[in-house]
């Protein structure tokens, strides 16, 4: 049922610290999305167009505003956002730094499919706007394109940079890297290592909120995201889950679903079927073809005869 597949946190209080801790990232990454996709372009197309740069030289400065906030705003930024998610799979696979395949996204989409579409721009504000406008009928050449190419790349490439690296927003595929790691949390010599074989933390936990650092429990994808629950509560961490898993050993646990991993020490004493209920009330779903590894573990109820 699908009510299984979801998790359930038994503890009211500690469903409402999870929520408040999931809202802050998530609202943060929805408002760089919209200041990339919508207020940089903004920003650029008033100013361009208030100085009248390029064939808008000659322009009255409304017609120029008109076309730099359009131009930026329905056409450049949402082609070369397209063209530069098209190659990312490929490019990322390829080992591409992110600079490279930002370029090579902006080569292809400015060359193939920004010339036509900021002409027929042009031949509508004719139309429509301002009739006077001079509008050429021949296309862009390879000398013209690549004359503007160096300025272009530069700002489409440097805009994305800025986002990734000193506003750490995720950028076609590519995650930015580790926060600073933290100074080590003193551990009082009284109190035993819960795995005496590991003494190395996991990176990812370097990521999580200090007073949330814990024994690990589980962990949970959800996109780019990864939901990293411990003794401590639970945090939302910027983080893969197939890197997370690289990082654990073996014997600290199993992976159980498409999304989550749980802990050795994280189990309840009740067993079920399809299911694991968690020390903290956490209830993770075990898919069918993670069922086998988790009977081994002797984390679910005997099999089925059906299963």
């Amino acid at each position: 049922m699908a009510s299984k597949a979801e998790i359930r946190d038994m503890d009211g209080d500690s469903m409402a610290g999870t929520v408040a801790d999931i809202d802050p990232e998530k609202q943060r990454q929805r408002w760089l999305t919209f200041w990339f996709y919508l207020g940089v372009p903004l920003a650029l197309g008033f100013l361009l167009g208030w100085l009248q740069v390029g064939r808008a030289a000659g322009w009255p400065r409304s017609l120029s505003m008109l076309y730099w906030l359009g131009a930026y705003c329905l056409i450049m930024t949402p082609l070369l956002a397209l063209s530069t998610a098209l190659a990312a799979p490929l490019l990322r696979r390829l080992r591409s730094p992110l600079w490279l395949t930002l370029f090579i996204g902006q080569l292809v989409g400015g060359f193939i499919f920004l010339d036509p579409l900021m002409q027929a721009y042009r031949r509508w504000l004719q139309a429509n706007v301002y009739p006077d406008l001079l509008v050429t009928s021949s296309a862009t050449t390879l000398v013209d394109f690549f004359q503007r190419l160096p300025s272009n790349s530069l700002l489409w490439i440097g805009i994305n940079l800025l986002f990734f690296h000193g506003l750490r927003m995720p950028r076609f595929g590519y995650l930015p890297a580790s926060l600073p790691s933290r100074p080590p949390m003193p551990v009082a010599a009284s109190v035993p290592l819960p795995d005496t074989r590991r003494t190395a933390r996991p990176t990812l936990m370097e990521r999580v909120r200090p007073e949330r650092r814990g024994a690990l429990l589980a962990l949970k994808a959800d996109g780019h995201y990864l939901q990293v629950y411990t003794d401590a509560g639970s945090d939302l961490i910027l983080y893969r889950l197939s890197d997370a898993l690289f990082e654990l050993g073996a014997d600290d646990g199993a992976q159980v679903h498409r999304s989550w991993w749980v802990a050795q020490r994280a189990l309840a004493p009740e067993r079920h079927r399809e299911r694991l209920v968690l020390v903290n009330g956490v209830e993770v779903p075990v898919s069918r073809s993670f069922r086998i590894v988790a009977r081994q573990h002797g984390w679910l109820s005997p099999a089925d005869p059906r299963d």
